[in-house]
């Protein structure tokens, strides 16, 4: 594997959870972005926060007193012992004093833009970073890929300012269960939540806590955990999704899993009705965390940061090297990425070393598009399956679209959806408006990485020398655009 680039941040310990058994060929073009632009939410955001120091009503102090079905009241001193949170009128629950873990559908869309809440005890924070997965129950595109539409239903915020646990503004930590799944089997677990208290109503409220037991039949991906109520006649409810599941095996609580979602067939009781499905956390947290590492802010026009592999065995194409995987599935990696920070879309930069990537988000200013075949066969640079097109050619594709569309370039996503009855395929492609010329190709060759003709070039080493010869303009990244004409190339700066 080439080392190349610099890497720019570092931890002081290395642990890489097992990769999901995710894959899948092209996803619908539209999970390329869930949003067509991008504004800053500085404005909102400062909005809000000035409202919380002027002093703000807990919601939840105006709600009902339920929550889990049949559950039992947690009372204030459990709620901070364990750090269990409102977020957006669902569940949450605090992994240090500023980070709360909660479901990735419990996150709206347009959460880049839309400040979110976050309640303890009549105490409220902002997040003003989030990370949010691709929700698990989202349908597959393909039949006959089942798990093609598969992820961690998780969500990490970061608050603008730590809650106080026991007087303090640091040192709360919930402890994780990093055990196997399987061996869990059989056992109770600890469910807390502020969903409805009652089935078919709307009732939600207060935190409630419900004892459930680990299914002796666990779904195949071992990153879900299926929870029974047996003679309990407790259960999970709408509003508990991204409630906590804690084990005790006599050492404490320790945080198992986050609720995300769950099946209700009739009245709960020993005939096991009810059962609550939650997202597994001992082989994702880590990737998680390290996802908030690095600066970046889905508000920048333009983000360049690394990305960790601990972080990319997340992906639904985890991309190791960038020196081997296809360059879609490369682009349909970094748009995921950054789309999971709130970012228009994304492109990887070619660098790589040890456990790192480098990868180029694009915020305010970019603009997610879906383009059909027929208007690429209209300004010449049909695609056919982009899996099969070379990444200059998709490069010429995305250039000539967006210029026609008012832009100044564009890169694409990697995305493709099919429609079969119509005969087309649709291909998702981000365009921005930065800074976009000719260049040499002796100056090219002046950054270190030679490009002989964007044909004969791999997409890494492409990517790598237009961002050397962009950041040596003072640019902060860039790429070519699939265009040459004899010895000079065409290349887009973002700034």
């Amino acid at each position: 594997m080439t080392k190349s680039g610099n890497v720019r941040h570092r931890v002081a310990f290395r642990r890489n959870p097992t990769p999901l058994a995710i894959s899948h060929q092209s996803p619908m073009s539209r999970h390329a972005g869930p949003f067509t632009t991008h504004t800053p939410r500085a404005a909102l955001l400062g909005a809000l926060c000035a409202s919380i120091l002027a002093g703000c009503i807990d919601p939840e102090l105006e709600q009902l007193e339920h929550a889990v079905i049949n559950g039992t009241a947690v009372d204030p001193q459990t709620r901070l012992k364990l750090g269990l949170v409102d977020v957006n009128g669902s569940s949450g629950v605090l992994l240090s004093n500023d980070l709360v873990l909660t479901a990735g559908h419990v996150v709206p869309d347009g959460f880049d833009r839309i400040p979110m809440s976050i309640w303890l005890l009549g105490e409220q924070r902002v997040a003003v970073k989030i990370v949010r997965f691709h929700d698990n129950k989202e349908p597959a595109p393909y039949e006959d890929d089942p798990l093609s539409g598969i992820g961690p239903d998780l969500a990490l915020l970061k608050l603008h300012a730590p809650f106080a646990i026991d007087g303090s503004t640091s040192g709360f930590g919930n402890e994780l269960y990093l055990g196997e799944r399987d061996n869990l089997i059989g056992q109770g677990v600890t469910i807390y939540g502020r969903g409805n208290a009652t089935p078919g109503q709307d009732d939600r409220g207060a935190w409630l806590s419900g004892l459930l037991t680990v299914d002796s039949e666990q779904p195949a991906h071992q990153d879900l955990l299926d929870l029974i109520s047996g003679e309990t006649q407790q259960s999970t409810s709408p509003g508990d999704s991204g409630g906590p599941t804690f084990v005790d095996d006599g050492s404490g609580p320790r945080l198992a899993g986050i609720h995300s979602n769950g099946y209700n067939e009739g009245t709960c009781g020993a005939d096991d009705f009810c059962v609550g499905r939650e997202v597994y956390l001992a082989r994702l947290v880590w990737g998680l965390t390290m996802a908030m590492d690095g600066e970046w802010h889905s508000s920048d026009r333009t983000s360049v940061f690394d990305v960790w592999d601990a972080e990319v065995r997340l992906m639904r194409e985890p991309v190791l090297d960038v020196n081997v995987d296809h360059w879609a599935r490369q682009a349909r990696q970094a748009n995921e990425l950054c789309t999971n920070r709130g970012f228009v879309g994304g492109h990887h930069d070619g660098h790589q070393i040890e456990e790192a990537k480098g990868v180029t988000c694009s915020g305010y200013g970019a603009s997610f598009h879906d383009v059909r075949d027929e208007e690429l066969l209209a300004v010449g640079t049909p695609l056919g399956h982009i899996d099969d097109a070379e990444w200059s050619h998709a490069a010429r594709a995305a250039h000539t679209v967006c210029r026609a569309r008012g832009y100044q370039s564009g890169y694409p996503t990697g995305f493709q959806s099919s429609q079969p009855l119509q005969q087309r395929r649709v291909y998702g492609m981000v365009c921005v408006a930065d800074f976009t010329f000719q260049v040499t190709h002796s100056e090219l060759a002046a950054t270190g990485w030679r490009v002989d003709g964007v044909v004969q070039t791999d997409y890494a080493q492409a990517m790598r020398a237009a961002h050397g010869l962009c950041t040596s303009r003072g640019h902060k990244t860039g790429f070519l655009t699939g265009f040459q004409n004899r010895n000079r190339y065409g290349i887009t700066c973002q700034s």
